[in-house]
């Protein structure tokens, strides 16, 4: 694909989102990601977000709550007419070549525009029914509100991009959804360029006297954190002296000693917190999170940014975040802790296969996963098909 270059003409978007992309806290910080590269290519880029909409969703939820009722409304299309509308009239006022809607199913569904829209997602919505447990458990009314207002959606679209293979094959299967008009652009990490240049990028297979396995996770249970830490006592069975560094939302049950660091929650937004998560980023010689459920797994993309080859299982999006024997480690779902350990050894036997893995992770930041290529993509899809 053609990226745009310093001599193009810049296209004018409106980004649209659910939630302020200001903030550094929606979508794991894409949301925000996406922005900023967009905003260093138009200092006056304007938004659209849902504002008093989402909490009003966020409140008639925890209402519901109250009563013994867990339903997420904002997947309703009473809601999806509502955000439409909403967004339709904000819209109407604003200049621009495109729509760039990014998390945005249920307002781009009722949207009322005639400008092109770029439409950006991390999964389609049967994917993810399909894929995480509380959404199995959906009233089936409200599926099917949800997969009515993907599909209006994804029908809106001019342009759709994915981060993962796996996404853009819900999006052909399930919606017909012409492959033609479907890009997949792995995602990048959520740390600053910046920032990431004050760290060492490149991994050494310096293995003598502990392998150094990084766990980042808010999730315990759904991110397998007690398979890593049978990985880790397969490890040492092995004759590997290992340590394993935890970060994140660590049971109370699991504590440091025996080759275990807790390292706790870790706040991106607290400057000493950013510093710490880097530096165990640039000491690890792997990143490890098994995740059971996961679209895409934005870890992936910061662990890849430092050279630092991913340990998960292939589920979801993780084998486009993780590319098995090329950046990482990409296992089925059936395979055990001795299996990951088995893996592990081989690369810790073979040092420059392992050096490989970690300049081959880096390359790929480097090259595409990374968030000046999307500005640069978005701009070049935003703009009119007579000055491209």
């Amino acid at each position: 694909m053609k990226c745009a270059t310093a001599n193009d003409k810049t296209a004018k978007v409106v980004f649209l989102s659910p939630g302020d992309p200001r903030s550094l806290r929606q979508w794991s910080g894409t949301i925000n990601a996406i922005f900023v590269a967009l905003q260093k290519r138009d200092r006056n880029i304007r938004f659209i977000s849902g504002g008093i909409l989402e909490w009003m969703g966020r409140a008639a939820r925890k209402l519901l709550s109250l009563v013994g009722i867990d339903l997420e409304l904002r997947h309703s299309k009473p809601f999806g007419w509502l955000a439409g509308s909403w967004a339709s009239a904000r819209l109407w006022t604003l200049k621009a070549d495109a729509v760039v809607a990014v998390a945005a199913s249920n307002y781009v569904a009722f949207l009322k525009t005639r400008r092109p829209i770029i439409y950006i997602s991390d999964a389609t919505f049967a994917a993810i029914e399909r894929l995480y447990p509380e959404y199995k458990v959906l009233p089936a009314w409200l599926r099917r509100d949800g997969n009515d207002l993907e599909r209006r959606s994804l029908r809106r679209s001019s342009h759709v991009i994915y981060p993962s293979q796996w996404a853009r094959r819900s999006a052909v299967e399930d919606y017909g959804v012409d492959d033609r008009i479907i890009h997949v652009l792995p995602f990048g990490p959520n740390l600053s360029g910046e920032l990431l240049g004050k760290f060492r990028t490149v991994k050494t297979a310096d293995f003598a006297g502990s392998l150094r396995i990084l766990y980042v996770a808010v999730d315990w249970e759904r991110k397998n954190g007690d398979l890593v830490l049978g990985i880790g006592r397969a490890l040492r069975s092995a004759g590997l002296p290992c340590e394993l560094f935890l970060v994140g939302r660590i049971p109370a049950t699991v504590r440091s000693g025996n080759g275990i660091n807790v390292v706790g929650f870790l706040d991106k937004n607290d400057p000493a917190d950013l510093t710490r998560l880097c530096d165990l980023y640039e000491k690890a010689h792997f990143f490890i999170m098994p995740t059971t459920a996961d679209a895409y797994g934005i870890v992936f993309s910061e662990a890849q940014a430092f050279g630092c080859p991913s340990i998960t299982f292939d589920v979801g999006g993780t084998s486009t975040a993780v590319l098995d024997n090329e950046t990482g480690i990409v296992l089925p779902l059936t395979a055990t802790a001795e299996d990951f350990a088995r893996r592990v050894e081989l690369l810790v036997q073979d040092p420059s296969s392992y050096e490989t893995m970690s300049r081959n992770a880096r390359q790929r930041y480097e090259q595409s996963a990374n968030w000046e290529s999307w500005g640069e993509t978005i701009l070049q899809l935003a703009r009119p098909k007579a000055d491209r």
